[in-house]
């Protein structure tokens, strides 16, 4: 058995005990580590006491070349209400030693599960060798879209001008349908993702901190990280060029940080498509991972 396919065996293994409620038989390590939206559990703690059904398909999952890491998002149940899930093991010698966990459970904004029903197949599909690119390539196209965030300046990601991007299931850019949206919100999510960030309306994310990588799949073109947005919500507006200063919403007037786990698709160098699990908590969160990320 392959290093990846035993990753891949061992995230169906967590998923089935997962889904019985019940951590015993899996090949831990001793003093495993486990967090759940940044917040130190044991496990069998937090999700696995109230999953209720977990998917038959997988939406989305990153193993790492490396052969220690894999990321897996989908949808699992919680007293049968779907929740957006990210989860994170770290194997080694055929036990597992850290488990990483991002919820975010029935909200009313940034979270619709019912566009993560059935496999996202861009994720799964194998590039052509000359359209695949080394991992630091694949690290880098990652950092520059943060980077880009921290700067207002989309002009320094390698993106396509039709980049899809979901947030917990919610499309976030070139969204046909604003009815829902209000004020600046309107005008921003119809653009690609490099327009969107030249306008500066992300202005309100001071930082993109604590990055690491979960998992690089050079064949497919993926890579996996963990980051940290800090909103520490200093003003009320921000300056967007073009049109002036315009007022957030009132959920980016207080402070707040965003876990979040973020998966690109990289073609030929270039971002094509973004997958994000992501989750609200208070200003100035620790991930719990700082001292071994």
């Amino acid at each position: 058995m392959s290093a990846r396919d035993e990753l891949v065996g061992l995230m169906e293994d967590y998923l089935a005990a997962l889904a019985r409620n019940d951590p015993a038989g899996l090949p831990v390590a001793p003093g495993i580590r486990t967090t759940e939206n940044g917040q130190e559990l044991d496990l069998g703690d937090g999700l696995w006491g109230t999953a209720s059904r977990v998917p038959d398909h997988d939406y989305a999952y990153v193993a790492d070349d490396g052969g220690e890491s894999i990321g897996w998002i989908g949808v699992i149940d919680e007293h049968d209400r779907p929740s957006v899930v990210f989860i994170r093991l770290l194997v080694r010698d055929g036990r597992i030693h850290e488990v990483e966990t991002v919820v975010r459970r029935p909200h009313e904004r940034l979270y619709d599960p019912s566009n993560m029903r059935e496999p996202r197949s861009v994720v799964f599909e194998e590039l052509a060798p000359g359209e695949r690119r080394g991992r630091d390539v694949l690290i880098d196209a990652g950092q520059r879209y943060f980077d880009a965030l921290e700067r207002a300046d989309g002009s320094i990601i390698p993106v396509v001008d039709d980049c899809t991007r979901f947030e917990n299931g919610t499309k976030t850019v070139r969204v046909e349908d604003v009815s829902h949206l209000k004020g600046a919100s309107a005008s921003v999510f119809p653009l690609g993702v490099r327009e969107q960030i030249d306008t500066g309306y992300f202005g309100y994310i001071a930082a993109v901190r604590d990055r690491r990588i979960v998992a690089v799949d050079e064949a497919r073109g993926l890579v996996l990280m963990i980051v940290v947005f800090d909103h520490p919500a200093r003003s009320r507006t921000v300056e967007m060029r073009g049109v002036g200063e315009v007022e957030l919403p009132p959920y980016h007037q207080v402070p707040n940080s965003v876990l979040i786990a973020e998966l690109f698709k990289v073609r030929a160098g270039v971002i094509e498509h973004i997958e994000a699990v992501l989750e609200f908590a208070p200003y100035g969160m620790r991930t719990g991972w700082e001292a071994t990320g």
